[in-house]
């Protein structure tokens, strides 16, 4: 019945455990959650830019591919019709499987990316729910035994349920 209509002193107290929660959530959990969160961003961004000079290198050696199609080109006339059919088949099936690559390397720096944002927000939920509880419970223990009256409510309470307990 007490939980149902609470007095003041009981709402004071939760509002006092409740404060001194987030204040210690706000000193020693949230700065070192939040420093995790940024050195995971970092590494994202690192990720991110990793896979751009990639593509730049990607590009470069397009480019690079693209100068020796043009001195292969001019040496083709020299070459017979069958070797240029051969040279270009070969050619275009190596530029399929490097942007297949690209492609590849791309999703998958993409997929891991995703995957360890994911795992780093769970782990920072529970982290932050195991130590909430934990604190939480702490506290609430303290106030129990600090109270005569917690204490005789709690032998009372046990009392009964042994009672409930043993038939009669």
């Amino acid at each position: 019945m007490l939980l149902l209509t609470p007095d003041l002193g009981f709402i004071f107290w939760h509002t006092i455990i409740l404060c001194v929660s987030l204040v210690l959530l706000g000193r020693y959990a949230w700065n070192p959650i939040l420093q995790a969160i940024k050195a995971r961003e970092q590494a994202y961004e690192k990720a991110i830019s990793d896979m751009q000079k990639a593509q730049e290198e990607v590009s470069q050696v397009e480019a690079k591919k693209e100068k020796i199609l043009q001195e292969a080109n001019t040496e083709s006339d020299h070459i017979l019709q069958q070797a240029i059919a051969s040279k270009e088949a070969l050619l275009k099936e190596a530029e399929e499987e490097a942007l297949k690559e690209k492609e590849k390397i791309i999703d998958n720096a993409l997929k891991i990316i995703e995957l360890e944002k994911k795992a780093a927000q769970s782990e920072i939920k529970k982290q932050t729910v195991a130590l909430v509880l934990h604190t939480t419970e702490k506290l609430i223990t303290k106030e129990l035994i600090a109270d005569p009256a917690q204490q005789k409510l709690i032998q009372k309470m046990i009392t009964e349920v042994e009672q409930t307990k043993t038939p009669h």
